[in-house]
C-alpha cells in the first residue's frame, strides 16, 4: 500500500508555474520560486508578569547575521541566510531550503527596560528576554 499526500489544488488541474507560486507563499520563498519575496522565520511570543520572550526559529544561520533593534515600542529582527554554493560538478535534483533576507516586526504591547534586554543564539534559535518596565507590570491595590 502506498500513501499519497493529498494536495487539493492538483485536482482543479492549475498549471505548474502557479502551484509552484502558491507552495512557495505557504512555505516561504525561495530563490527557485517564480515571484521571490524573501522568507519569514516562525516566531513565538510569550509574556510573564516580568518580562515578554521573543523566540525566532533561524537554521543555518549565525549570530553576525542577525541584528536586533527596539524603538518606539517596535521589536524589529532582521537578517540575510546566505544560500550555500556548492560544487559545479554536482546536480542539483531539488531545492527546498529558504534563503534571503527577512525582516519581522513586532509590537510590543508593555513597555519594556531597552538596556536590559537579553539576547541569545543557541541551535538556530534567537532567543530574545525583554524584561517589562515597573510602570507597565500590574500590581494589586488593598483596598482600605
Amino acid at each position: 500500500m502506498t500513501l499519497t499526500r493529498w494536495q487539493p489544488r492538483r485536482r482543479f488541474g492549475l498549471v505548474p508555474e502557479i502551484d509552484r507560486f502558491f507552495d512557495s507563499l505557504w512555505r516561504g520563498s525561495n530563490a527557485n520560486a517564480p515571484f521571490p519575496t524573501g522568507w519569514i522565520p516562525a516566531a513565538d511570543v510569550t509574556e510573564t508578569e516580568t518580562d515578554l520572550r521573543v523566540q525566532v526559529e533561524l537554521p543555518g544561520m549565525s549570530k553576525e547575521d542577525i541584528k536586533v533593534n527596539v524603538d518606539n515600542g517596535v521589536l524589529t529582527i532582521q537578517g540575510e541566510k546566505k544560500q550555500v554554493v556548492e560544487e559545479k560538478e554536482n546536480r542539483s535534483h531539488r531545492s527546498e531550503r529558504t534563503y534571503g533576507r527577512f525582516a519581522r516586526s513586532f509590537e510590543l504591547a508593555s513597555e519594556v527596560e531597552e538596556e536590559n534586554i537579553e539576547a541569545g543564539f543557541e541551535n538556530g534559535v534567537l532567543t530574545l528576554t525583554l524584561p517589562k518596565s515597573k510602570a507597565s507590570m500590574s500590581r494589586e491595590i488593598a483596598i482600605a
